[in-house]
Formats: structure tokens, C-alpha cells, sequence
């Protein structure tokens, strides 16, 4: 078990390295209060849909999957803002 849990860990922690990164891209979009939040849901996302191979791309982060995911989640917290 151990083993997979180092697994795990080592492609969520390739993809986390780039934080800052993603916090940026969500306040260009034009999201600055809750563009951290977003990112964590994107790892929640990332994590509890196991998305590892979308995400990884020979041992490397797929930085067009990871764009595409947080323009998804800031289109979709955009509308629930605009029409709750």
C-alpha cells in the first residue's frame, strides 16, 4: 500500500508544482477572490475522478488538460455567481 500511496503522490505533486501557475490562469480570466479555491477543486477534481492519465503525459503534466479543467470549473462557478 505504501508503494501506491508514493505513486499517487508523485503525479499529484508533479501537478501541484505549477500552483501558482494556476492561480494566475483563473485571475486572467477574471476570477481573483476565489481563484485558490478553484485550483484546490481542480485537484479534488483531478484526485477523486482519477484523472491521472488525462493529467500526466510521459511523466510530464498535460498543461493543455489542466487549462481546459480550470476554464471548466471558472465557467461553471461564473454561471452559479451570475443564476444561483
Amino acid at each position: 500500500m505504501v508503494g501506491f500511496r508514493n505513486l499517487f503522490m508523485n503525479w499529484i505533486n508533479k501537478v501541484a508544482k505549477h500552483h501558482k501557475e494556476y492561480v494566475n490562469t483563473i485571475k486572467q480570466f477574471g476570477e481573483d477572490f476565489y481563484a485558490e479555491d478553484l485550483v484546490q477543486e481542480m485537484y479534488v477534481r483531478f484526485i477523486t475522478k482519477n484523472k491521472e492519465q488525462q493529467v500526466m503525459n510521459k511523466g510530464e503534466v498535460n498543461r493543455y488538460y489542466v487549462w481546459l479543467t480550470l476554464r471548466s470549473l471558472f465557467i461553471d462557478f461564473h454561471r452559479q455567481k451570475i443564476c444561483p
